[in-house]
């Protein structure tokens, strides 16, 4: 019997495992390269059918766009649903967290103009065709990098007190340059006056924005990803959840449900006059539901449905590692 293909070995041409990796790593040959396409076509139907099974309307009418467009799909649907560009950009603007290279941020700015600040540990940067774009409406070289902050969201970070206004001397001015703990008071400033917090695929830093967003009783965004149930142990599901009452939060689909009942519970415990959590999901593949609170006053939409800058294809971007492949193996 064939083996699986080798998931590193078809996406990248090598494996770290080498000769020690159970899966397998075919030669050059048309029934190897055959069995390889007929391997991407199972995958991704699989992901399609789970999709489908976790309601996602454009995995069930095969409306999904390529992962490439996620970031453009991400930043219309914040600039659409959170208030506009002109209530996004009161205060410091958008805070992006763990934006990575800054992709949502660049959109949200050059798609919509809304002043957005990634922070991040690694330093936001453009891509080629970020460049192109930048060049073409006008830019000078090197600019349109997005504002970022090299650092992880935590409590610690926002909460941080800032230095009293009063006194006087070197102990007042070494206090507003360093903050108290090392941390920046520009910084902190900068966080706590934003006017949403939004986060694609943020991981670790997940439950921060939430928590974020709730303490300042901010709209936010955030497109849900990995779990890591082992990590976050702490995390339960409320005890009048449908499916697992209390129980811990193992899958996206409880995750989505935790991160509902966290913000609206403590949205209740704050006093914050907001809307409720809201769950939508977005026409890419991928990890596309979207958790969201919009600003007071605005009215929940009870269909999200694409624009047309939403539904735009790039010509030059580059296509996903599936599809990559599947060109790839069958001579496309």
């Amino acid at each position: 019997r064939l083996l699986q293909p080798c998931k590193y070995w078809l996406n990248e041409g090598h494996c770290a495992k080498g000769a020690a990796c159970p899966f397998a790593h075919h030669a050059a040959g048309s029934e190897a390269l055959a069995a390889k396409a007929q391997w991407v076509r199972d995958r991704r139907a699989q992901r399609r059918k789970l999709a489908t099974d976790a309601g996602d309307p454009h995995a069930r009418s095969g409306g999904a766009q390529r992962k490439s467009q996620r970031a453009k799909q991400f930043a219309a649907f914040v600039s659409r649903s959170l208030g506009g560009p002109q209530t996004l950009n009161e205060g410091s603007g958008v805070l992006d967290v763990a934006g990575g290279r800054g992709a949502v941020a660049f959109e949200l700015i050059e798609s919509h103009g809304v002043r957005t600040t990634v922070i991040d540990p690694r330093p936001a940067r453009l891509t080629k065709q970020q460049h192109k774009r930048v060049k073409a409406r006008g830019g000078a070289k090197g600019s349109g990098v997005p504002d970022s902050i090299s650092a992880c969201l935590t409590p610690q970070l926002w909460q941080a007190p800032q230095p009293a206004s009063g006194g006087s001397g070197e102990a007042q001015e070494q206090e507003q340059e360093q903050g108290q703990g090392g941390i920046d008071p520009a910084i902190v400033a900068r966080i706590r006056s934003c006017s949403a917090v939004v986060g694609m695929h943020p991981d670790q830093a997940t439950d921060a924005i939430v928590d974020l967003a709730c303490e300042l009783g901010l709209p936010f965004a955030l497109a849900p990803c990995c779990v890591f149930p082992r990590l976050f142990d702490h995390r339960r599901l409320p005890q009048d959840d449908a499916e697992s009452p209390g129980g811990r939060v193992e899958t996206r689909e409880q995750l989505i449900r935790y991160l509902c009942h966290r913000a609206d519970d403590a949205a209740r415990r704050r006093g914050h006059a907001v809307p409720p959590c809201e769950v939508t999901h977005l026409p890419f593949e991928g990890a596309n539901a979207i958790v969201f609170r919009r600003p007071p006053g605005l009215p929940p939409a009870t269909t999200e449905r694409p624009t047309d800058e939403n539904t735009d294809s790039v010509a030059d971007d580059k296509p996903s590692g599936l599809d990559a492949a599947i060109a790839t193996i069958l001579g496309e």
